[in-house]
Parts: C-alpha cells; structure tokens; sequence
C-alpha cells in the first residue's frame, strides 16, 4: 500500500514523464535516424544491390536526406525487406509500433527474472525507469535495432531459466544484429557448457546463428564486403568521433591510438579474467546475464549510447540482491544508476543538443520521484543510495553544461 499523500506525487511525476517522452518520440518521428539507412538498405537488397555500398543506398533512397554507411550484419536488411517495399513513413511508423510492442514484453521479464510481483505499481514504475533511461529512448529516436537485440537476449534467458535451453540458446541467437556484443555472451556459452546440463543452449545458440549465417551466404559478395571492407573501415573510424562510447574510444584519445590499444586489450583480459570464474563457480541465472552485460560493454570496440541500453539486463541481479539485503546501499545506488542516470553519454563525451536538456536533464528527476514515492524504498540505507543518486545527477548536470560549453568553442 502507498502511504497516505505518495500517489500523487507518483501520479504526477510518471504523466509527466510520459507525456515529455511522448513529445520528445514524436518530434524525432519524422526524422529520418538510423531508421533510414536500414530502410534504404533493405531497398537496396531488393533491388539486387550491395547495401554496404554507400552509392548503392543513395540511389535506391530519396531525401530528406542520403543515408549513412549500412554497418549491421545483412540478415537485418533481409528481415526489414518488407519494409523497405513500403513508404518511409509508413515503414517507419511500422517498425516504432514493433520496438514499442517489443518494450512491453520487456519489462514483465525483468520484472519476474528480479522476483518482483507483477501487479500495477511494479509494472507502472518499471515501465517509468525504462523512458527515463536515455539510451532507450535514443534507440527510439533513432529506430535502432538495440530493443530487438534486448529483448532477445532477456526471452533467451528466461527461457534457459525456466527448463528451456535449447530454446532459449535459439532465441538468443538474435543477439548477432549487434554484432560487436555478441562475442561476449557467446564465451559465456562456451564456458558454461562445461557442464552437461548447458550444452543444450550452446547447442541451440550455434543453431540460430548457422541459420542467420546460411541466410547472409545467399548474398557472398555482400558478405565478403561487409567482413573485408565495411567493419574494418567503421572500426577504424570508431575510435576518432567524440560519439563513440568504448573503452578503445576513451584510451586511444587520451594515450594515443597505438598505447590506447594496448591499454585496452590489457583491460579486456582483465574483465574477461573476472567473468571467467564468476560464470564457472555457478550461481544465478540473473547474476551471469548481468556479467555478461557489463563484459559486453567493457570489451566492445565499438558502442554507441544506445547500444547501452544492454545494461538494463543488470536490473534482475540487482533487484534480487536489494530483495535478500545484500549491500543495499551500494547495490540501490547502481540501479538507480543505470535506471535513471543517464549521465553515461555527457560524462563520456556525447552532450546532446542544449534544447534536449529540459527533458533528458527532466526524466532522471522524474524517476526519482517515483521511486521515492514508494514506502518500501524508504529505508535508511535508501537514504544513502539517494545521496548517491544527486551526486550522480548533479555530476551529470555539470558534465552536460561543461561538454557543451566545450563543443560550442570548438565550434
């Protein structure tokens, strides 16, 4: 039960939440995103052309404007083919209601994977973190593909979790549209099959990806493009744009490209020398996918803010710790972290654009309310992590109004 007076700040805070999310999507819908170079890329399939030929989209694309370098591994293109047959607009509205309908399966499954009951307010205040977070809502904006890889990821656990692991390996498989994250779950496989019991999901892993792998070959040249000339150019390139959110990207700018991959590949065998154990020693399925996440991230050469949204499968391990009181103060201080905390972009060289502020600035704070506006969160240790909450804010404050301050002089 709320205490007397808390709905009507949970109430408020989460219509107003709602309401700035939903202008903000709509502003950016017409936009043409991400969303664009798929399209085009798909058109370009169509049409018997190599999407990963940047030529090759502008003629299949007309404006607003030309498409960017198509990255993304050819099964994507083949499975928006359907689309690409449509208007953009329509092919957009589309694709937005799938990513939409895609994050209402989501939050039930973390939800339950954390052991949290499902009933109103759960699903309410879960469903207000997930708009605050601002890599979704860049996904979003964008028309990425990072919600399919997600939920994928999540349904593939769950299922594994729940007796299933052939199948739930198979539906994981649909990780591989984000290539560069891939590797990480995919040693994770490779080590936990050591055990009888998880062979079954390696098993259903290979299977998915030989079927996503058989259906690319149809196109080789495309393929030997994509792995011979695309990658190697965009990976080249990732780590000079101030865009880019990876450790190669944050070393080789402040060491140098050569010491910066150094450096980074000496970090790298350090995480992965952390995971290894932690996976071997068994435990909880959700305490292994949250390894998997961060080791996913903490590797990858290659990240944009929105590929950060793979963070939010962290939230079942950390809800289950907050649950059974380990290390609450430290454990509430990460959720709300990585639920509301945005600041991941600003603190690490991506400010958005000063008329966004109001509202990516707003959502944090907006998320905050909520969950005080729950009595169970009111707890001496809560206190702390809310102290760590407005460090983190006010951190994330400063760093916009400094990086933006920052980029106008450059400019």
């Amino acid at each position: 039960m709320y205490e007397r007076g808390s709905k009507i700040p949970f109430t408020a805070a989460l219509t107003l939440l709602t309401v700035g999310f939903a202008y903000e999507l709509w502003r950016h819908l017409p936009s043409a995103g991400d969303f664009w170079t798929f399209w085009a890329a798909a058109r370009a399939l169509h049409a018997n052309l190599d999407p990963y030929v940047s030529a090759n989209l502008t003629r299949v694309a007309l404006p607003p404007k030309a498409p960017g370098s198509f990255l993304s591994p050819l099964a994507v293109a083949e499975i928006l083919e359907p689309l690409g047959a449509l208007p953009f607009r329509i092919a957009r509205l589309i694709w937005l209601a799938i990513s939409l309908g895609l994050s209402g399966a989501l939050v039930p499954l973390l939800l339950r994977q954390g052991g949290i009951p499902w009933h109103w307010r759960s699903a309410l205040t879960g469903t207000a973190l997930l708009l605050a977070f601002q890599p979704y809502n860049i996904t979003l904006w964008l028309g990425q593909t990072d919600v399919v890889v997600v939920v994928a990821i999540a349904t593939g656990w769950f299922l594994m979790d729940r007796g299933r692991p052939y199948l739930g390996g198979l539906v994981l498989s649909m990780a591989a549209f984000d290539i560069h994250f891939l590797p990480a779950f995919g040693l994770y496989f490779l080590v936990s099959a050591a055990k009888a019991e998880r062979r079954a999901a390696l098993l259903g892993l290979v299977t998915g990806l030989a079927v996503i792998g058989a259906a690319c070959l149809a196109y080789p040249t495309d393929v030997i493009q994509w792995i011979f000339v695309t990658l190697p150019h965009a990976q080249a390139s990732a780590i000079e744009p101030w865009d880019t959110l990876s450790v190669l990207q944050a070393t080789s700018e402040l060491l140098g490209v050569h010491a910066g991959r150094i450096v980074t590949a000496l970090l790298d065998l350090a995480v992965i020398g952390v995971a290894i154990p932690i996976w071997r020693r068994g435990g909880s399925p959700d305490r292994d996918l949250a390894v998997c996440a961060v080791v996913a991230l903490a590797t990858t050469t290659f990240g944009y803010n929105q590929d950060y949204l793979l963070l939010v499968l962290a939230f079942p391990f950390l809800a289950r710790q907050w649950r059974l009181g380990e290390s609450r103060s430290w454990i509430s201080a990460m959720a709300f972290s990585l639920a509301a905390g945005y600041g991941l972009a600003e603190l690490t060289g991506g400010p958005v654009a000063p008329n966004h502020a109001l509202f990516l600035l707003g959502s944090p704070l907006l998320a905050l309310v909520v969950m005080r506006s729950l009595p169970s969160l009111r707890t001496e240790s809560s206190r702390i992590a809310w102290r760590w909450a407005t460090i983190w804010m006010l951190a994330t404050i400063i760093g916009y109004a400094l990086l933006t301050a920052v980029q106008k002089e450059i400019g």
